[in-house]
């Protein structure tokens, strides 16, 4: 698929897997801050989006979207790019800033089921182990000519919920286990208690 250029700049950002919304809002609009304060005759004005209130990996406070309103006046948006992406990679070393564009990434979104024109998953149970793979295979695709940029998103650190049922005590009870995992569901799983016409 031929790349779009819609003349602008979006940023997927991520922080490292547990950060709080709280922290995930302080650093949104650090960055917000700091772009405007560094090129306020080129960027109008910059929107900063956490997570998202459907369900999907980027509903996570770590995840952020940063768009950008450019003014009409830029003549070189690849190298206001570039330099903007060295600018926040140094301010920000402890989030992974990904330019992209609003079109494209929802696209990218849409086809692959990730965010990135190219991604690689690893499926298994142990977190450490998957990591290590994931590194293994980043540092491979990196002696690969012709490739710009890639990014490692590390799930180490996820909170998980693990809930183990009392067999004996819920049939002392009479309560089954697809009754728990109902209000499992319902509680934390996001899943719908009842609707409103």
């Amino acid at each position: 698929m031929p790349s779009l250029n819609e003349e602008s700049i979006m940023y997927r950002v991520i922080a490292i897997p547990g950060t709080s919304l709280t922290q995930s809002t302080k650093t949104a609009q650090e960055i917000e801050k700091f772009i405007l304060k560094e090129y306020p005759k080129q960027i109008l004005s910059v929107l900063s989006m956490i997570g998202r209130s459907e369900k999907g990996e980027t509903a996570q406070p770590n995840y952020m979207e940063v768009l950008l309103t450019l003014s009409n006046d830029i003549t070189d948006l690849e190298a206001l790019t570039k330099e903007l992406n060295k600018k926040l990679a140094s301010k920000f070393e402890y989030v992974q800033f990904i330019t992209t564009q609003p079109i494209a990434m929802r696209i990218e979104e849409l086809l692959e089921g990730v965010k990135a024109e190219l991604a690689i998953k690893i499926f298994g149970d142990d977190q450490k182990k998957l990591n290590q793979t994931a590194t293994e295979i980043q540092q491979e695709l990196s002696k690969i000519k012709g490739v710009e940029r890639m990014d490692l998103e590390s799930q180490l650190g996820q909170a998980q919920i693990k809930i183990e049922p009392n067999y004996l005590a819920l049939a002392r009870y009479g309560i089954s286990v697809d009754e728990i995992m109902q209000i499992i569901r319902n509680g934390i799983g996001e899943e719908e208690v009842s609707e409103k016409n």
